[in-house]
Order: structure tokens, then sequence, then C-alpha cells
């Protein structure tokens, strides 16, 4: 909800900070320390990349992000699985068609 409001308000630096709670709550969630540390040590590094691709995916992704949430909320494991890697590949490929222009 709060990205969608940041999306809204045409913020996409608070929509950035936003974004890296989300992940990693998501990463915490998943009650894997592994994947928990994976995911701050990658935050890191695609933090500069995903501030490039945020103005253009705002709305998007936090539209993304209420779909992810409310399958891992409804127990859909499979369904938020599916929902994160669509997620990551949509963001993926702005950022290619970005960084080729």
């Amino acid at each position: 909800e709060k990205g969608e409001s940041a999306a809204r308000r045409g913020e996409p630096e608070e929509f950035l900070r936003i974004n890296g709670d989300f992940h990693g709550a998501v990463a915490s969630a998943a009650q894997n320390s592994v994947l928990a540390e994976l995911s701050d040590h990658l935050a890191l590094r695609v933090r500069f990349y995903f501030a490039s691709a945020v103005s253009y995916r705002v709305t998007e992704s936090a539209a993304e992000h209420r779909l992810i949430y409310e399958a891992i909320e409804g127990g859909d494991r499979r369904r938020a699985a599916q929902l994160a890697r669509k997620h990551v590949a949509a963001t993926r490929a702005k950022l290619v068609t970005i960084f080729s222009e």
C-alpha cells in the first residue's frame, strides 16, 4: 500500500526506499537465513540499477508488489514465486532497454 501511494504521488525516491523494505521483508518472511543474507547483499548491488528504472516502473512495480504480497498472505507459495520471477524479469527487461540506449 505504501508503495502504491508513493507511485500515485509521483515520488520515485520514496518508492525506492519502500521497494528495498518490501524485498527485505519478503526475504525475511521466507525464514531462510541464507536467502535473507543474499537479499541484503544483492540489494546493495542493484540499488543503483533499479534507481535508473524506478521512474519508468514505479506504478507497475507497486502493483506487482501488491500481487506478490497477496499471494504470500494467502499462502500461495507457487503463485508468489511465479509473480516474483515475473516482477524481476520485467525490471531486468526495462534495465536492458535503458542501458542499451
